[in-house]
């Protein structure tokens, strides 16, 4: 799977949750920040949308939250997120 792939994937799982919360979205690009450009997105949010990224995945990743930095002081871009899930799927064999 692409990184362009995995960010869609992000990207469609970030509107779900903006949809059903009824908040607006937006358009969003690799650049765009979850936690900050998304309104109302919160951290918990983050959780929600990292069990789902999981999900369509089908990876069970070990981290709470996706879209923040390791160090949770940093919120990522979705560039940056997809980066994050392909590199902890590749060190787990699961994805090249």
């Amino acid at each position: 799977m692409s990184l362009k792939d995995i960010e869609q994937i992000i990207i469609d799982v970030l509107n779900e949750i903006q949809t059903i919360s009824g908040r607006e979205t937006i358009p969003m690009s690799s650049a765009t920040c979850a936690i900050g450009d998304l309104p109302g997105f919160d951290s918990l949010n983050g959780i929600e949308a990292t069990l789902d990224i999981s999900t369509k995945l089908g990876y069970d990743f070990d981290v709470d939250n996706l879209l923040v930095a390791e160090e949770g002081h940093r919120a990522l871009t979705i560039g940056e997120i997809a980066e994050r899930a392909r590199d902890l799927m590749e060190k787990a064999g699961v994805a090249k």
